[in-house]
């Protein structure tokens, strides 16, 4: 009889545990799922705010969204006395040959982003030149070009990869997006 006892209350400690486990668990999801809820809703009231209006002392940023690598860089920052008076449609036209949309929006702060299907500025990138795996550096704009034919240029031939690998080269990818030559060259290994 005893042994039953110690049994159940062993059994009745372990099902108590786990419930004040899962509370915790389920709990901690609510919260953040409400303050997620929370950010979105007032990220998109910003967002879609048309009655804002631009002032002399409002500050436009401006930032590029390279969709190759994900990176967001800050172009550069402008008064708003050029834009003054204007509405968020008035501004997006006054940037429509640049590519810039309205991200949020508000009197004293307005972002404005453009993405480009090319990798951030000044980086090393691993891809495909000719069936060859290549090392490109980008300029300041984000272009790609060969530094070095001789060097940059692999003898790894594409042919012997796996299409998935094949994509992400031609695609792009953060994977494959370097500070330095050296570090893109370490990736090669991964094909040797």
């Amino acid at each position: 009889m005893m042994k039953k006892k110690k049994l159940f209350y062993i059994l009745c400690s372990v099902v108590l545990f786990i419930s004040f486990i899962l509370g915790g668990f389920c709990g901690a999801y609510m919260y953040k799922k409400n303050i997620n809820d929370e950010a979105v809703s007032n990220v998109n009231s910003f967002a879609n705010n048309d009655d804002v209006k631009v002032s002399n002392k409002t500050n436009i940023i401006l930032s590029t969204i390279y969709e190759k690598s994900g990176d967001c860089i800050k172009d550069k920052e402008v008064n708003g006395k050029q834009y003054s008076g204007e509405n968020r449609k008035e501004l997006e036209k006054s940037f429509e040959k640049e590519g810039y949309v309205v991200e949020k929006m508000t009197s004293s702060e307005i972002s404005m982003k453009r993405a480009i299907n090319r990798y951030a500025p000044n980086r090393y990138i691993v891809g495909i030149k000719d069936g060859y795996i290549a090392i490109f550096k980008t300029d300041k704009e984000g272009n790609e070009f060969i530094e070095d034919s001789s060097n940059d240029i692999t003898k790894i031939r594409t042919a012997n990869l796996k299409q998935g690998d094949i994509d992400l080269l031609q695609n792009g990818s953060k994977d494959f997006e370097f500070n330095t030559k050296d570090e893109a060259f370490s990736k090669l290994e991964d094909y040797i």
